[in-house]
């Protein structure tokens, strides 16, 4: 895909990729790259929906999110 935006000069679409996580007891700061002009959520409550996480135990768990 970066050939086509570079050499091409094409519109490619991208989605955000993880870059860095810090956890600090119960809570984790994720940062993503590659958000266009940033994140945005539907819910017009702001809530975060289909995101989850695991840990080294394997288990998965819905966290509450904030953007």
């Amino acid at each position: 895909m970066s050939a086509l935006k570079k050499v091409y000069s094409k519109e490619v679409y991208t989605s955000p990729r993880f870059d860095t996580v810090q956890i600090d007891v119960n809570l984790a700061r994720i940062t993503f790259k590659e958000t266009g002009k940033g994140l945005m959520v539907k819910n017009k409550n702001g809530s975060v929906q289909g995101f989850s996480i695991a840990g080294a135990d394997k288990k998965f768990h819905w966290p509450r999110l904030i953007l």
